[in-house]
């Protein structure tokens, strides 16, 4: 049998062991404590900094497995919807942690007007309780050039 838990926490379960032909019929429980797996990423921001409108800039943040398992990854849909509106672009937008290995995530970003930029992502790890954030800033800025002449 397989236990897929939805929460980290202590979990107790009665069973019933019997053969029918023997007459043998035992109940026992099993006990087992759940805990959060090991992800992380290696950043909790990025910072973006002050770019031309217009100019894209890539920077990667690495998804850590601490585990002896894999697990899968996906960027949730209203972080992505609130990436693309700001100007951020993640790849990939899913996929498989191996055990004891990384992923590296780039990040792009691209200032579309004048302003400040600041989104949430959100990565959703199988099994675990609450997701991975990573938070992005950025600003946009362009030249405002001036003549004066002086007559």
């Amino acid at each position: 049998f397989a236990f897929v838990p939805r929460t980290a926490a202590t979990f107790e379960e009665f069973w019933e062991f019997s053969i029918p032909d023997h007459k043998v019929r035992t109940l026992f429980v099993l006990v087992g404590r759940v805990l959060e797996p090991s992800l992380h990423l290696d950043k909790p921001s990025l910072n973006f900094g002050t770019l031309l409108l217009g100019r894209r800039i890539t920077k990667s943040v690495q998804l850590a497995n601490s585990e002896h398992i894999p697990f899968s990854f996906t960027l949730e849909t209203a972080s992505r919807e609130a990436a693309q509106e700001a100007g951020i672009d993640v790849k990939p937008l899913s996929g498989t942690v191996e055990p004891g290995t990384t992923v590296a995530l780039a990040v792009s970003f691209c200032a579309r007007e004048e302003r400040a930029y600041n989104a949430t992502l959100s990565f959703r790890v199988r099994t675990k309780a609450d997701p991975l954030t990573l938070n992005v800033k950025g600003e946009g800025h362009t030249l405002h050039p001036a003549l004066y002449m002086r007559s």
